[in-house]
């Protein structure tokens, strides 16, 4: 009776999860009806904007299209279910060089503690330079300088995900995120002339900083047929907030994605044991703008290089993608290096580079 039980149980959480495999690749195949009549348009105001930058050299290469590829400590940024297969400790470390000279850096690091589950820490920092402040002054009319400013942007995170079965996991992170433009002076008239100008007005201090919690959460399924895997994220979830004068939310951001492994798709299996290559495509709705497609693909020969490149529609700027990897053991550590070339249109190409380690 209780050997029956557990199976009946194990047949029924196979068939759920094989059903919501089911609803995930729905959801993917609905983006290819019509993609081309796509337009890009701004739909709606996010903050925090910082927090749907894409996180490491493999993805971006890929054209953004890793939801149901990435693994290792990287995907705490795409989609934390991700992190469930990871099957030793990892870290990561990454650092982009943006347009209009803003830079930012990321690192991640994560511990498999076997039938607990894998729990990993995050981290992303904006570098955004120094700005020239001004400030209105209601008496003249013009402006006054007010200093040099530097803006920062962070969050740091805790990340935890599990198998549930050898087909589907699932993964949630909690994060901490803040922004931060300085302290600023606040003027405002007090008394005018009889023509109505100003003459006097009172100044006061405001600090410009906002932080809050943001919720990233997703799954993962292993249909084990031809490599064939799907993953779905929430990202970027949180209340609205008020900051200096305007309501806003953060970039919410739904997305489902599909990866297959292209040697047992087509059963390109004659080319032997050297090689190996996966076909993605990811499907991004968020708030603040209409649907996005991306799209990649990935070579690797003997597990040591690859060739990555994507492409990414209905974007005004942004279009296609290129990277490469190389990957090694030193003493008892393999480590991987990822570069890629992401194009920005009438901006200079953003440039980035990551180290991956695995212990």
């Amino acid at each position: 009776g209780l050997r029956l039980t557990y199976e009946y149980k194990e047949d029924l959480m196979i068939r759920r999860t094989m059903a919501l495999g089911l609803l995930l690749a729905l959801a993917v195949s609905c983006v290819f009806v019509n993609p081309a009549d796509a337009k890009l348009k701004k739909v709606a105001q996010s903050g925090f904007k910082f927090l749907s930058n894409p996180i490491g050299a493999r993805g971006t290469g890929l054209g953004n299209a890793y939801m149901a590829i990435a693994e290792d400590a990287s995907a705490m940024f795409w989609n934390p279910a991700g992190l469930a297969r990871a099957e030793h400790g990892s870290a990561f470390f990454d650092a982009t060089k943006g347009i209009a000279d803003i830079n930012y850096f990321a690192g991640a690091v994560a511990w498999n503690f076997e039938e607990y589950g894998v729990f990993g820490v995050n981290a992303v920092m904006m570098d955004y330079g120094t700005f020239v402040g001004t400030r209105l002054d209601p008496i003249s009319g013009g402006y006054t300088y007010t200093g040099d400013f530097t803006p920062t942007a962070f969050a740091v995170g805790i990340t935890y995900a599990r198998t549930m079965t050898d087909r589907f996991g699932f993964g949630g992170t909690l994060k901490w995120a803040q922004v931060d433009f300085g302290a600023a002076t606040a003027t405002q008239v007090t008394d005018t002339d009889e023509q109505g100008n100003p003459i006097a007005v009172d100044e006061r201090e405001i600090d410009h900083k906002l932080d809050m919690p943001v919720f990233d959460v997703g799954v993962m399924y292993y249909t084990h047929i031809k490599g064939i895997r799907f993953g779905a994220a929430f990202r970027n979830f949180s209340q609205e907030k008020e900051f200096i004068a305007d309501e806003f939310s953060l970039p919410l951001e739904l997305k489902f994605g599909v990866a297959a492994d292209l040697i047992d798709l087509f059963s390109l299996h004659g080319l032997g044991a050297n090689h190996a290559a996966t076909i993605s495509s990811d499907f991004q709705h968020s708030r603040d703008f209409s649907s996005r497609l991306h799209y990649g693909a990935e070579y690797w020969y003997r597990g040591a290089l690859a060739l990555r490149g994507g492409y990414k529609a209905n974007y005004d700027e942004e279009s296609f993608t290129f990277g490469a990897g190389m990957r090694g053991t030193m003493e008892n550590y393999a480590v991987q290096f990822d570069y890629a070339f992401n194009n920005y249109g009438v901006f200079d190409p953003v440039h980035k580079f990551t180290i991956g380690l695995e212990f």
